[in-house]
């Protein structure tokens, strides 16, 4: 009971009191912050989706005009990296959209501290997550597609990526500010 009297007694005492509250800013992530993210990202997907499926070719090992003679011998060895690699790009594309879509961050983000919003500052809808994430389809298949991203996210004032300006999604950080 003394100890709910003294706290009671506290919390009236701190009422009176003008402390200064603090803000929260959010501003753009940056580059080498993302660049981090993703590669935590890329080193679980790699652990999780990845690892377990190369078990399922055989490749003999030796040189590579080797390995390469073996692949030209076995055209039903290509079919089934061709469908691993689908595996993977789709399961790739659903980490980061799903994780962005459902938890405002993947992984890699989380531990970074990087949040997708909403460029009104919300939740960010599947359909926008699934946009922002494309270039995870591009990074194999259009490299220079991907290399554009980055470049494009250089001369942006916003430092947006550009499947984030479609999107009208973006990558902040938040900062706690004194004031």
């Amino acid at each position: 009971m003394a100890s709910f009297i003294k706290k009671k007694a506290l919390d009236n005492g701190m009422r009176g009191l003008s402390l200064p509250k603090k803000r929260i800013v959010r501003l753009p992530a940056g580059l080498f912050k993302r660049f981090l993210a993703l590669m935590v990202d890329l080193i679980i997907m790699n652990l999780v989706i990845v690892t377990p499926l190369k078990g399922k070719i055989q490749v003999p090992e030796g040189s590579f005009s080797e390995t390469y003679s073996f692949v030209q011998n076995n055209p039903e060895l290509m079919s089934s990296v061709y469908l691993m690699m689908g595996i993977v790009f789709v399961l790739a594309f659903f980490y980061w959209t799903v994780f962005e879509w459902k938890l405002g961050q993947t992984p890699g983000k989380m531990l970074l501290k990087i949040l997708v919003e909403n460029k009104m500052k919300g939740k960010i809808t599947f359909m926008q997550s699934a946009i922002r994430n494309l270039d995870i389809l591009s990074f194999v298949l259009f490299l220079p597609l991907w290399v554009g991203d980055i470049i494009y996210s250089q001369f942006n004032k916003e430092k947006m990526r550009l499947f984030e300006t479609l999107s009208k999604t973006k990558s902040v950080v938040e900062v706690s500010v004194d004031g």
